[in-house]
């Protein structure tokens, strides 16, 4: 499990990289697609592990997963464009720290990027259970709405970073998290059925468009030299930051109701929502 972690840690910020260098004009597009495929990976996870578990034994799941790595491997290998070598590499993490932060925009996008994590990965693991508990919907119905974040997320995400392409990507981020502060707000207040899902709807439409935008942006923003090893930085930041979301939700949870520690998101994102706007639209100037 430990030598998985290793090559789940390694493979989305060097993919990322790699993405930039193919495609510098309309990267962020490629990062929507990029990111889409994630989503789209997750269901098809969830799916061929119910197939797996009718037909025989967890184990058989894993040999589809070993074969398809496998194919991959050979697909990038084939894209790439760089040759092999073997040489030491020298890994200063705090210079790299210092590099990251040294920037004022910098620092203050990556403290937008973290409220944004906080309030996907607090939406990550209560929505199912907010649902049923505040909105009254059966089990079957709120992980169904939890399900139909990723998918929207699959659809809206290679929109938003072609939109982020053609226009100001601070604007289109910042558009995003209002979106997202708003469809929020929407449904902790909203009590029909009706009016929830399309609450939960417009939180995914606004929640899934940031990142391919934002780390568009970041990459153009990050030195052409380091760009791989400032956004991996970025990324250990506010993955660790998010990381605390759940818990944030269980602790206001336990104290008050899911309703006061959903609206704690939406300042959240209400919070993201202005340092974006007022940052890129600085970093213009």
């Amino acid at each position: 499990m430990a030598v998985v972690g290793v090559g789940v840690g390694l493979y989305p910020t060097a993919a990322r990289a790699l993405i930039s260098d193919h495609f510098e004009a309309r990267r962020g597009g490629a990062f929507g697609l990029h990111t889409a495929s994630g989503d789209v990976g997750g269901g098809a996870a969830a799916g061929l592990a119910v197939v797996a578990l009718a037909v025989g034994t967890w184990r058989i799941a894993f040999l589809p997963v070993v074969a398809t790595l496998a194919v991959l491997l050979f697909g990038v290998h084939q894209l790439s464009r760089e040759p092999y070598t073997i040489e030491t590499v020298p890994l200063d993490v705090r210079t790299a720290g210092g590099r990251l932060f040294a920037e004022s925009e910098v620092r203050w996008l990556v403290f937008a990027y973290c409220l944004f994590a906080l309030s996907w990965q607090g939406t990550a693991g209560f929505l199912p259970t907010y649902l049923q508990q505040t909105k009254g919907f059966s089990p079957a119905l709120a992980s169904a709405g939890f399900a139909g974040l990723f998918l929207v997320g699959a659809v809206v995400k290679p929109l938003a970073g072609d939109l982020g392409d053609r226009m100001q990507r601070g604007r289109v981020a910042a558009g995003a998290l209002a979106l997202g502060a708003l469809a929020l707000g929407v449904l902790v207040v909203a009590q029909s059925t009706a009016a929830v899902v399309a609450a939960t709807a417009l939180y995914a439409v606004g929640l899934m468009g940031f990142p391919p935008v934002m780390q568009a942006h970041l990459m153009s923003v990050f030195p052409d030299a380091s760009m791989g090893g400032d956004l991996g930085f970025a990324r250990t930041v506010y993955i660790g930051v998010g990381s605390l979301g759940p818990t944030y939700i269980g602790f206001v949870v336990q104290h008050t109701s899911y309703d006061v520690a959903f609206a704690g998101l939406v300042c959240g994102l209400v919070v993201g929502t202005v340092v974006v706007g007022w940052r890129t639209q600085q970093g213009n100037g």
